[in-house]
């Protein structure tokens, strides 16, 4: 079959924008491993775990055939998956435009505002289900408008309406709000379903049958997850947190019986105790919409809203009754988050309302292009004003603003420098680290995703319970690795906390804390911190790890920092690095007399290092830069030959 020449350029754009959108969030790309759901989305589809509720079969599975792609670390490929998402959103959203009989300019605006959008482009470059969510949503609405536009053309068409019903079907397989479209499809099908009524009602009733069938299919996936959670078992249960949990595998939303299995499906510990919350609406959404689009684009999506009830008032219905409710449940869960103290992105749940009124800006282009073309009796001269309007509305709220993932790609720099210094330590075979569950997914990824440290542990959350368990139960090292927050308030009072390096390690009073043998290097600085000793460590090439033992003799500021630095025999310097005295993690502000602690520097160390090289160490304030001073008077304390 040979499309027109119109058919066949509207796919090239589709393709062009499709391919553009995918470069761009391929060059903002997260680079490397994340915390928080997106972390365990790095590694879960390649092993094939249960992830937090409701457990997005889909994305696992096909997250599995992606992960095997032969490029970068495996984050950066299930980033890559996100930004593979999101382009095809984009490339469907304009040829939805277009379908709907909107102006290229108007499709091609209504494409951009979408793909330059803030909110949209965080989850455009970072693993998670929200961009394969937009691209099964703008999929479905493809399908039903290629439905009804057969409809209008007097073609008897149930093959769209079968596609359509399979595609919203495979996306409640993804995500659980994408059914907020389900009331709008039912009103949309009914709207259309009187053209049937005069004719074959059996017949009628089959294909009904069909695309109920269809659209039910998809939903097998969903025995993923109590086949997947019997295959794996609850693991070794020794040592109190079953070993599956611990290492990551299986979330701690599910448990082995029914009523916990109904429960993970239907995401009830989410949504229980969660009301609507419309009044929010009149207030927040319009902060939301213009801090994504911009005030001009914003309002040209107002001016669409008012043009697509006038004049296309059954898609109003279908796009109105998706737009509110998921504007509605974002803004409410929001709220119910920072009602407890937490933060969470408003874009999470608002994506399918952004896509939605994507269109609406699309309309609102339009209706302004027709004026403009009547006056100037030039189509194009209309088309390109138009243009040009909106590369204006959209350079002036993007130009000079900080690329809106700029904070995650940092994030996920310094993630993959903490946990890389974490696991070159030298712990015991073992051993586990504590902290809350969002902190640890990036510990996790590196388990699965890139094999460090296997033998280790992870308890969570970092309460006494647990710490206790753990301890009694195992006898093995644990070590606090992240913030306590509010959990363990009596931590310090029952434990003995010794910061160690950027952890903290955590024993009963009874057990002493022992340092790894040391090369005695005896300095008391201030009269309140005694240096014992120093040893070096070669976690791999190229690669040193120094390390300091002190203990205090007075209280001391946590937040003092060491300054090691590296001279020739000629006194120059070879390499300086700064760092924390103790660990930030310790739940104390200021270090109690008698506390031994370590701090540990992960070093790249150059190619060749002169043979004479010494290492010299400076302890001082960060606040005030201050020094402080070795009982002989010296700011910097020579600690011996760095070999």
């Amino acid at each position: 079959m040979t499309l027109p020449s119109s058919h066949r350029l509207t796919w090239v754009v589709a393709l062009l924008l499709l391919l553009s959108s995918f470069a761009l969030y391929t060059a903002t790309l997260v680079p490397g491993p994340f915390d928080g759901d997106s972390g365990e989305f790095q590694y879960l589809p390649r092993i094939l775990g249960l992830p937090h509720p409701t457990g997005f079969p889909l994305y696992l599975m096909s997250g599995w055939l992606w992960s095997w792609l032969p490029v970068g670390t495996l984050a950066w490929r299930m980033n890559l998956f996100s930004a593979f998402c999101a382009a095809g959103t984009i490339g469907l959203l304009f040829l939805l435009l277009r379908s709907l009989g909107l102006r290229w300019v108007a499709s091609v605006g209504g494409a951009m505002a979408l793909l330059l959008a803030p909110g949209f482009w965080r989850y455009a470059v970072v693993a998670d289900v929200y961009a394969m969510h937009t691209l099964l949503l703008a999929a479905a609405l493809f399908l039903w408008h290629h439905w009804s536009m057969a409809l209008d053309r007097g073609e008897v068409a149930w093959t769209p309406f079968w596609q359509a019903a399979f595609v919203t079907g495979l996306g409640l397989t993804n995500h659980p709000t994408f059914a907020f479209i389900l009331p709008a499809v039912l009103l949309f099908v009914l709207a259309h379903l009187t053209r049937f009524l005069a004719g074959n009602r059996l017949a009628l009733l089959r294909n009904l049958l069909i695309g109920g069938l269809l659209f039910a299919l998809p939903g097998l996936l969903y025995l993923y997850v109590p086949l997947r959670l019997w295959m794996l078992g609850p693991g070794d249960l020794s040592l109190g947190m079953g070993e599956h949990r611990a290492k990551g595998i299986i979330t701690p939303y599910i448990a082995w019986d029914t009523d916990s299995v109904l429960g993970y499906l239907t995401g009830r510990s989410f949504i229980s105790g969660l009301t609507p919350e419309w009044w929010r609406l009149p207030e927040a959404l319009p902060e939301l919409l213009v801090a994504d689009f911009g005030i001009a684009i914003a309002l040209l999506g107002l001016l669409g809203t008012l043009f697509w009830l006038w004049q296309r008032p059954r898609s109003f219905l279908l796009l109105a009754t998706l737009f509110l409710p998921s504007a509605t449940y974002g803004i409410t869960f929001v709220a119910s988050i920072a009602a407890i103290g937490e933060t969470l992105d408003p874009a999470t749940y608002l994506l399918p309302a952004l896509l939605v009124f994507s269109l609406w800006v699309a309309q609102g282009l339009d209706s302004l292009v027709a004026p403009l073309a009547a006056a100037t009796r030039r189509a194009g001269v209309a088309e390109g004003a138009a243009l040009a309007l909106l590369l204006l509305a959209l350079g002036s709220h993007h130009w000079g603003s900080e690329l809106p993932v700029r904070a995650d790609r940092e994030k996920s720099l310094a993630i993959r420098r903490y946990w890389s210094e974490v696991l070159a330590y030298p712990l015991e075979p073992g051993a586990a680290l504590t902290g809350h569950w969002g902190d640890l997914t990036a510990f996790w990824y590196f388990q699965h995703g890139e094999e460090r440290r296997p033998d280790l542990w992870a308890i969570f959350p970092p309460d006494i319970e647990q710490i206790e368990q753990w301890l009694a139960k195992s006898g093995r090292p644990l070590y606090l690795a992240g913030p306590l927050l509010d959990w363990g308030p009596e931590l310090a009072e029952r434990y003995s906390l010794v910061p160690w390096g950027i952890l903290v390690r955590i024993a009963p009073p009874e057990v002493p804390a022992l340092f790894p043998p040391l090369t005695s290097r005896q300095v008391v600085f201030n009269d309140q911190l005694q240096l014992e000793g120093y040893r070096m460590e070669a976690p791999g090439p190229g690669q040193r790890q120094l390390w300091l033992a002190w203990h205090t003799t007075a209280p001391t500021s946590r937040d003092l920092s060491v300054s090691l630095r590296l001279h020739s025999a000629d006194g120059s310097v070879l390499l300086q690095k700064d760092g924390r005295l103790a660990s930030l993690w310790y739940p104390d502000g200021t270090l109690p007399a008698g506390l031994p602690l370590l701090t540990v520097f992960d070093l790249e160390l150059p190619a060749e290092l002169p043979a004479e090289t010494v290492a010299r160490i400076v302890v001082y304030d960060p606040a005030t830069s201050q020094p402080l001073f070795s009982a002989a008077g010296d700011e910097v304390v020579e600690l011996g030959p760095f070999r």
